[in-house]
Order: structure tokens, then C-alpha cells, then sequence
């Protein structure tokens, strides 16, 4: 039976603490050097991760742009006009773009010079009233626009369309005043107009879908 002295036994145990307390000084060490690293990645990263967004931002942009502009040249517009008309629907969020083309097919088939029983004209058929109200706008009156002008149109029906959205909440009601009035937004005798856009705007939104995909 061996057995060893009080003295060699606290001298190894005192060895012992020591060793595990550089072991522990070690780990908290290497941990620190791991998350500065860490660290110091991630912060070399953000340039790039906000570059690559960026970037994408800007092609995305380009990509609808391109999409949109060989959408409307295959309507009955000049270059020129499916130019100008590509930039106002983009410039706005308030009306989704498949609806919009479906608005412009359903109600002049894309002709800026259409005029129709009611007086309704332009590429959105807007009628004098409409057009008079917010021609007079600060904002459109930078020049003395006429209401065939298709930029010009487009931009006053999308403004009429975006208000009629905050005032009737969704889509059906605001096109049933958008061809009836304010007034008729309630009312089913408008839901043959109101049908008709919905079921044109699923269209372009299946084209403008594809389309889409085709240039990724």
C-alpha cells in the first residue's frame, strides 16, 4: 500500500488549479480572437452585402423598365408614347401595373386618340370632369397638357385611381366608381365593367410574371 506525503499532495493539487486556470485563460483568449474575427468579417461584409442589394435594386429596375416598355410596344402606341407611359406607371406604388394595363385595354384598347359615347377620352377614358379636376393640380400644371396627351392621361387616371383606393378600400368598389362615379361604388350594376378589368389584369399578371422570369 503506497501513500503519499500532506506536502506533495497540496504541491500537485496547486499544480493542478494552475494548470486548469492557464487552460481557462487560454479558452477565453482563443474565444475573443475567434469573435474579433468574426467581427471584423461581418464589418468588411456590409460594404459588399449593401453594394450586391444595391446592385440588384438597380437591375431590378432596369428589368421591369425593359419588361413593361416591350409590353406597351406591342399596343398601338408610338415609341415615344409607350417611353413616357412606361415612366409614369413606374414612378408610382399605388396601382399595381397589371391592373393598369388591364384598365387601359378594357377601356380604349390602348389608343390615346379614343373618345367614347360619353365624352370619356384617352388611353384611361377620363371624362372632362375628372380631367378638369386634376389638371388644375399644382403638380400638372407645369404645362398646358391636353387630356389625349398619353403621358399626361395615364398620370391623371393613376392619381384618380389612387385616391378612389384610399376612399372605397379595394379594387371591385373603386372600379365600379372609377366607370360609374364615386356614387356607384356600391352598386352590382357595374360589376360586368369592374369583372372584365379583374379578369384582364390576372392576364397581364401572368405575362407580366413571365416575362419577368425570362430575363433572370
Amino acid at each position: 500500500m503506497s501513500c503519499i506525503l500532506k506536502e506533495d499532495h497540496l504541491r500537485i493539487l496547486k499544480r493542478s488549479r494552475r494548470r486548469a486556470l492557464w487552460i481557462h485563460l487560454a479558452g477565453i483568449c482563443l474565444t475573443l480572437v475567434i469573435l474579433t474575427l468574426l467581427f471584423r468579417n461581418e464589418m468588411d461584409r456590409v460594404p459588399i452585402v449593401k453594394a450586391h442589394r444595391a446592385i440588384r435594386a438597380e437591375y431590378d429596375a432596369l428589368a421591369a423598365r425593359y419588361e413593361l416598355l416591350s409590353l406597351l410596344r406591342t399596343k398601338p402606341l408610338t415609341v415615344g408614347q409607350a417611353l413616357d407611359i412606361t415612366d409614369v406607371i413606374l414612378e408610382q406604388k399605388d396601382v399595381p401595373i397589371p391592373l393598369v394595363l388591364g384598365i387601359m385595354e378594357q377601356e380604349s384598347v390602348f389608343r390615346a386618340e379614343a373618345v367614347s359615347d360619353k365624352g370619356a377620352r384617352g388611353l384611361m377614358q377620363l371624362m372632362p370632369l375628372v380631367w378638369q379636376t386634376y389638371s388644375d393640380h399644382a403638380e400638372f400644371r407645369a404645362a398646358e397638357w391636353q387630356i389625349h396627351e398619353a403621358s399626361m392621361n395615364v398620370r391623371v387616371g393613376l392619381r384618380y385611381l389612387s385616391d378612389l383606393k384610399k376612399e372605397f378600400g379595394d379594387w371591385k368598389r373603386v372600379l365600379r366608381a372609377y366607370v360609374g362615379g364615386p356614387q356607384r361604388a356600391e352598386d352590382p350594376a357595374m360589376d360586368d365593367y369592374a369583372n372584365a378589368v379583374l379578369r384582364r389584369t390576372a392576364l397581364y399578371e401572368k405575362e407580366v410574371k413571365l416575362a419577368l422570369n425570362s430575363l433572370e
